[in-house]
């Protein structure tokens, strides 16, 4: 609703009671604050009844216990083969879905109202990328530090299976790699054994004459064979260090979990400045409503008084 709206509305209001409130002496008006001042106890009491209630159904809600889990990324050979998009991982985990899979892991009911700790898991997760790494801290959560854990050890635990899955086929690929690389290894030694033996031979001058030519092509032969065994050992050592537990690992915990000594705070404050204010609007309201003189004395202070008989 746009300004220009809302004040016809509130001027339409106050004329309507204006014009139905019975005749008034023309005499001049106390002012607004001497009007307000004959309300001041429905001011006091409806406020302080609202924020009592609102400070009682502050304290009536459960403590609650946050836990915090910071995790890397799993990654495949170094740091530039990271499994996936930290960004990607922090829109996973506040999508819905993924809170249900959780709800499904704990045996908690996926209907929200149907468990006050399905409503609370769902509404609790948080997750952020740390700036300049691979690093995500995640949070939830619990009405006890036990059950702060456990929602969190799950949630924990369900991104761990999904990127071991992305995992899985990328080591399976390097491992058979490096078993190719093993295998051609194993036929360039035999045929280097086969291609020295005649060449050890050929240990005399008569022998070194009557088959120069053949040797030159052996030595050759050998050469080549040297150096593409020197370039698979070189291949090996690579996909040897890709494959090495520091180089490439699965999505893990950086640090323990972290559950804070106290709960919650209940935003008691919060709550009861809210429900006093709610006590004076709704006072306020219910004064106007009952007390025609201060009607008339909120339409000449927001409208030109010669509009009230109109």
């Amino acid at each position: 609703m746009n300004t220009v709206t809302s004040r016809f509305v509130l001027k339409f209001f106050l004329i309507t009671m204006v014009n139905s409130a019975p005749f008034m002496s023309t005499d001049p008006q106390p002012s607004i604050f001497s009007l307000l001042k004959r309300h001041i106890w429905r001011f006091a009491v409806v406020g302080i009844v609202c924020a009592a209630i609102a400070l009682g159904t502050a304290m009536l809600r459960p403590l609650q216990w946050k836990a915090d889990l910071l995790f890397q990324i799993g990654q495949v050979g170094n740091a530039a083969g990271i499994l996936i998009d930290p960004n990607n991982v922090v829109q996973r985990i506040k999508f819905p879905g993924f809170a249900a899979q959780i709800l499904s892991a704990l045996n908690l009911p996926e209907d929200l109202n149907a468990d006050p700790r399905s409503k609370l898991i769902s509404s609790s997760f948080t997750a952020s990328v740390v700036k300049g790494g691979s690093l995500i801290n995640l949070s939830v959560n619990g009405f006890s530090k036990e059950d702060a854990i456990k929602n969190l050890q799950a949630s924990f635990l369900l991104i761990e299976k999904e990127h071991e899955q992305l995992l899985t086929p990328l080591v399976s690929r390097l491992k058979k790699n490096l078993d190719e690389v093993n295998e051609n290894i194993s036929k360039i030694e035999i045929e280097r054994q086969s291609i020295f033996e005649p060449i050890s031979k050929i240990n005399t001058p008569a022998m070194i004459d009557k088959k120069f030519s053949e040797s030159i092509v052996l030595v050759n032969t050998l050469k080549v064979r040297d150096s593409e065994l020197h370039g698979l050992h070189d291949q090996k050592n690579s996909i040897e260090d890709q494959l090495n537990p520091s180089h490439t690992f699965n999505t893990k915990i950086f640090d323990k979990i972290f559950v804070s000594f106290n709960p919650e705070s209940r935003n008691i404050s919060t709550f009861t400045l809210l429900g006093l204010l709610f006590g004076l609007i709704f006072a306020g309201i219910w004064a106007v409503l009952n007390d025609k003189e201060l009607l008339v004395a909120l339409h000449g202070l927001f409208y030109d008084s010669n509009e009230i008989s109109t």
